[in-house]
């Protein structure tokens, strides 16, 4: 499996990184995941896209899960994968991590 990790301006290329091979775009909580999954036409599985640091770490579990939920809704669950970014920043509350698991499990 190969998962493409870019915070960067990827807007511009969307439509092309089907193409590049990779399985994953892990991509910045600056872009919607709605439009991302639009403009790849679902042929990648998104990996995002709640905000870590301002949502995980400096906000609460209620925030998070609110967040997480509006992803799952944008997606409907489906080729996807819900995160904070490309993994737990350094002091994400143990209860934002545990919130994020209700939403999905909800």
């Amino acid at each position: 499996m190969k998962v493409y990790h870019n915070d960067a301006k990827v807007k511009p290329f969307l439509a092309d990184l089907p193409d590049t091979g990779f399985d994953v775009l892990n991509f910045t909580h600056n872009l919607d995941i709605a439009e991302v999954r639009d403009k790849t036409g679902g042929r990648l599985c998104l990996m995002g896209n709640v905000n870590p640091l301002e949502i995980g770490v400096r906000g609460g579990p209620e925030q998070v899960r609110e967040a997480s939920l509006d992803v799952l809704r944008k997606t409907d669950g489906k080729g996807m994968i819900l995160s904070l970014g490309g993994g737990v920043s350094p002091g994400m509350p143990e209860a934002n991590i545990r919130a994020m698991i209700e939403a999905v499990r909800a």
